[in-house]
């Protein structure tokens, strides 16, 4: 399974995988390989903020989590993915299940995102525990 949290900068998608990973720490469960956005530019550097530049950095990703599920890990992914053609691009690599943290960050040139129409859950508001919960519930029926 791939499951892919997607939000605008500073949306806390890094810090709702860190919650999702703990608490999978925590039941002792098999753990997801985490491919988190911030981390992946420091292994693959030299991409810039361009929309070019991004949708390269997206789809790298996209073809390692597909890589890494072909070989039975699951694989939680937590990269911006602002724009809708970049998810429909991603969409042909693989099909996460898409999970959107909506925190009405305003939209600027700086920090541009189109939001989602087609998220499989979206998870708003500030509280982490109340997010995760439904997180949980989500996927506890879907499994």
């Amino acid at each position: 399974m791939i499951i892919w949290i997607a939000g605008q900068t500073d949306s806390g998608k890094t810090t709702f995988a860190e919650r999702i990973l703990e608490e999978g720490r925590k039941e002792e469960l098999q753990m997801p390989v985490w491919l988190d956005g911030d981390k992946v530019r420091e292994i693959w550097p030299g991409l810039g903020l361009s929309p070019e530049d991004r949708l390269e950095q997206n789809l790298r990703v996209a073809r390692l989590a597909r890589e890494l599920s072909i070989q039975e890990f699951d694989v939680l992914v937590s990269v911006i993915c602002p724009f809708k053609q970049m998810r429909e691009e991603i969409n042909k690599i693989i099909q996460p299940v898409w999970v959107w943290i909506d925190r009405n960050t305003i939209n600027t040139e700086e920090k541009p995102f189109e939001p989602f129409d087609d998220a499989h859950l979206i998870l708003k508001g500030d509280d982490l525990e109340e997010k995760f919960r439904i997180f949980m519930d989500y996927f506890n029926e879907k499994i």
